[in-house]
């Protein structure tokens, strides 16, 4: 129960506590080598329908939400 008291007595110290561990964690992140930041591709996938002749609203209403 010490801590907790301390921390509403003495408010500015528990603050300097965490903006000093947010400091320290983003100079950590930029310190970083670049071997630990994977090349990440998303997947995605892309469908051609063609659909001579018809408004956009049919082709999406009767083929391109069966496909999906």
């Amino acid at each position: 129960m010490r801590l907790y008291e301390d921390a509403v007595k003495k408010p500015v110290v528990v603050l300097l506590f965490l903006i000093t561990l947010f400091v320290m964690g983003i100079i950590s992140a930029y310190k970083l080598p670049v071997e630990f930041f994977p090349r990440i591709e998303l997947p995605f996938i892309g469908v051609y329908v063609p659909y001579r002749d018809s408004h956009p609203e049919f082709i999406e209403r009767n083929i391109v939400k069966p496909i999906e």
